[in-house]
């Protein structure tokens, strides 16, 4: 973990001056007290900004995400806070990680893995899935276009059927 404290230290100025916002998601629980102190004081320094957000997945995992979002909301419930029966796809979707970004529309996988390995099991549901045989490192900017313009002609149907999409295109 040295290595992530040595570069948070290096890069803030470089985050300040391009001014790229900061997130970490995760198990915080799981680092040491210099680390979670660090973490938050760079998020809180690059908070404001909004270029970019650069966003890091440590000690994160899709199933902890949405249980760690279900327990907040059982807090709740057993608080006297909400009702069990308040609780819908909506409400939890509120409680994840990265709650306040888009969902993931294209999840890209190098390396020839054919998973998703537990990474933002919530946000992608609906996403258009891409694999390819090229390791990260060697992953060209002609082949994520190539996985662009293959995404553009999909048909996003967010769980409906291809007959579901005619018909509400219809009567539109």
């Amino acid at each position: 973990m040295q290595l992530l404290a040595s570069t948070i230290h290096e890069q803030i100025p470089r985050m300040n001056e391009y001014r790229i916002r900061l997130r970490f998601i995760g198990d915080r629980s799981q680092l040491s007290d210099d680390l979670q102190a660090l973490m938050a004081d760079a998020e809180a320094k690059t908070a404001d900004f909004e270029a970019m957000t650069l966003v890091i997945a440590i000690s994160y995992g899709g199933q902890w995400d949405i249980a760690h979002a279900a327990k907040q909301l059982a807090q709740q419930v057993e608080a006297g806070q909400l009702r069990a029966d308040d609780i819908n796809k909506e409400l939890l979707g509120n409680y994840v990680q990265l709650a306040d970004a888009p969902a993931v529309d294209m999840l890209i996988r190098t390396g020839g893995e054919y998973r998703i390995s537990n990474f933002l099991l919530w946000q992608s549901a609906y996403a258009e899935l891409f694999f390819t045989q090229t390791l990260w490192p060697n992953f060209a900017a002609d082949e994520l276009a190539a996985m662009v313009k293959e995404f553009a002609q999909r048909q996003r149907r967010f769980g409906k059927t291809s007959e579901q999409i005619v018909i509400e295109q219809a009567s539109r």
